[in-house]
């Protein structure tokens, strides 16, 4: 298969049975039956990945649109910096990995029996995620300041959150539970096991005292 180092598009563009290690691009581009290690979406960008397109990297660094089409697989799509993206997964599409950072906003669908295998929210980042019915997302982690909406009929296997309060769930049809991320939990009191006291009064009216401890159990015999 024939490769290209470096590909910029500023016009509309179908890229077709190439192994491409970086598209750039400001406007409508698809990528069919080849290998793309990194993309970066400016402003105004429409990224379709077509069934059969296998990418490393899809970098949203403006407000740009990602869809990735039935069949198509990507290992990680970054949003970052104040960016806003509109990413949706069609039919039977992967994507391992979804980044939000610093300010950006994140409108994620899951459509289909399309996968999302961890979502990732950071500073004060923001998301949307719809999750239809035979979709499903493995897990939510987010140590961001920012909200993050689930909503749909569709699995979502594990959420946590350094503040849960961040997490709206009121519109997802199943009910998720979510978890804190360095949550403490309740310690129990050490179990103490004596064997054997033995009191000794060395003078006469000498006094002996054992003192129970709240919870402890004496038993004599």
């Amino acid at each position: 298969r024939k490769s290209i180092n470096s590909f910029i598009a500023r016009a509309a563009a179908r890229i077709v049975g190439f192994d491409t290690i970086k598209v750039q691009a400001s406007a409508p581009v698809k990528v069919a039956n080849g290998k793309v290690e990194n993309i970066t979406a400016e402003k105004d960008a429409e990224i379709v990945l077509e069934k059969d397109a296998a990418i490393a990297k899809v970098e949203v660094a403006g407000d740009a649109k990602v869809t990735v089409e039935d069949g198509a697989e990507v290992k990680t799509v970054a949003v970052s910096g104040n960016a806003t993206a509109e990413i949706a997964l069609e039919g039977s599409a992967k994507v391992a990995e979804v980044a939000i950072s610093g300010s950006a906003n994140a409108d994620v669908k899951v459509e289909g029996s399309a996968n999302v295998g961890s979502m990732k929210l950071e500073g004060s980042a923001t998301a949307q995620v719809d999750v239809a019915k035979d979709a499903t997302v493995d897990k939510i982690t987010s140590t961001s300041s920012g909200k993050t909406e689930i909503a749909g009929a569709g699995t979502v296997s594990k959420v946590e959150a350094t503040d849960k309060t961040t997490i709206d769930t009121s519109k997802a049809d199943k009910d998720i539970v979510v978890e804190e991320i360095g949550g403490t939990t309740e310690e129990k009191p050490e179990e103490i096991l004596v064997e054997k006291i033995e009191i000794v009064v060395a003078e006469e009216g000498g006094k002996a005292e054992i003192a129970k401890k709240d919870g402890a159990t004496l038993q004599l015999e």
